[in-house]
């Protein structure tokens, strides 16, 4: 069976058996053509992937889908399997309808949900728009991932939030895209071996 797992990317892959059974089953097709039908399959699953994991992190979260696809990265991980993988830099707030009040700056990190982060604002003048780029910040700095406010005048540190991989895990968003890619994967994959078998006929 076609296999996707999740570990430090999205992987996708035909494990070795199927392909030896395929193999079988094909020998008179010369090798180079059942190696495309499985790069076909791989290339639509990972397609299929790509497509889901956008509209599963954008159901839940107020993200553009541009930000996710820049986080997105195909890479070639085996004869018969690709790994789709994201990018863990967290993004900055700027791009979650902040507002300033005067208690902080509110976000839409999660749709539908509008958090307050007290103590933020939002950078204004020339040289603090050429700095910090109008972006939600704070005075204090990320620790170990994590941000330490400070009563200090310095650093401000634009806000960030958690990253497209973060996002991905999370179980709503990443069980439909397992279940779409693997049903993509298996899908094609049957399709270009009943074509390839249909031609012998």
């Amino acid at each position: 069976m076609p296999i996707v797992s999740l570990g430090t990317g999205l992987e996708i892959r035909v494990n070795s058996q199927d392909a030896q059974r395929v193999h079988r089953a094909l020998g008179r097709i010369p090798i180079e053509v059942i190696d495309a039908s499985f790069k076909r399959a791989l290339k639509r699953a990972t397609t299929k992937a790509g497509v889901e994991a956008s509209k599963g992190i954008r159901s839940i979260y107020a993200i553009k889908a541009g930000r996710v696809k820049e986080a997105m990265k195909t890479r070639p991980s085996g004869p018969y399997s690709v790994t789709l993988t994201f990018s863990s830099v967290r993004p900055t707030l700027g791009g979650f309808n902040p507002r300033q009040g005067s208690k902080g700056v509110s976000v839409t990190v999660k749709k539908g949900q509008r958090k307050l982060i007290r103590g933020a604002f939002m950078p204004g003048g020339r040289l603090a728009q050429n700095r910090y780029g109008g972006l939600p910040a704070a005075r204090g700095a990320y620790v170990g991932g994590s941000f330490v406010p400070s009563k200090a005048r310095l650093p401000i540190t634009p806000l960030k939030t958690i990253s497209v991989p973060v996002m991905l895990k999370q179980e709503a968003v990443i069980e439909p895209v397992m279940q779409a890619t693997q049903e993509a994967l298996r899908t094609t994959l049957e399709r270009e071996v009943n074509f390839r078998l249909a031609k012998l006929a």
